[in-house]
């Protein structure tokens, strides 16, 4: 849900994650509150239809589908790009949470979370 503050579309980025041919769009919405972590950040994807993007046609991403976890302050979504790391011709996604704590004790030390498609 969309609250005051939550900066959707701080950042953008595009890429063809489905490998149609059509770039989707990627906006970071670093401010979003997920569940009870206040500010975990969370990742929208609209995705390319012909004649471009189509009501309905999108799909929003937490650090959970990218193998984090979603915490307080941790501000997913801040800064993304889109581009083959894996070579097989479909663009994949990394995007940001610079504010990450480790189990190690590392505060705000930041991370970065790739999604290859």
């Amino acid at each position: 849900m969309t609250e005051d503050g939550d900066e959707f579309g701080k950042t953008l980025a595009s890429g063809n994650l489905d490998g149609d041919g059509r770039d989707e769009l990627l906006l970071g919405i670093p401010l979003e509150n997920v569940g009870s972590a206040t500010d975990a950040g969370l990742m929208t994807i609209l995705w390319g239809a012909a004649g471009g993007f189509q009501a309905g046609e999108w799909t929003s991403y937490t650090q959970l589908y990218f193998g984090g976890e979603n915490e307080s302050g941790d501000r997913f979504g801040w800064a993304m790009v889109a581009g083959d790391f894996d070579g097989n011709g479909r663009d994949d996604v990394a995007s940001s949470a610079p504010y990450e704590d480790f189990p190690d004790g590392s505060q705000n030390a930041g991370a970065v979370h790739i999604r290859e498609y």
